[in-house]
């Protein structure tokens, strides 16, 4: 819950607050749900795999 309030609210205003004021604001470019973020989470998810914490329910442990 925590973690979805910063990523709707905190996210997007830090990005405008630390960027060059001058700069085009590109929604692809900047949040955590732009490039970076995908690439980030993608990391994330590959370290869970690898470290064996993404297991499916079917085998049945929690």
């Amino acid at each position: 819950m925590i973690g979805h309030a910063f990523i709707s609210s905190a996210s997007v205003t830090m990005v405008k607050e630390f960027a060059d004021p001058e700069a085009a604001l590109d929604p692809l470019h900047m949040g955590i749900s732009g490039r970076p973020g995908w690439l980030v989470m993608g990391a994330f998810v590959v370290f869970l795999a690898l470290a064996g914490r993404l297991r499916s329910a079917a085998d049945g442990t929690p």
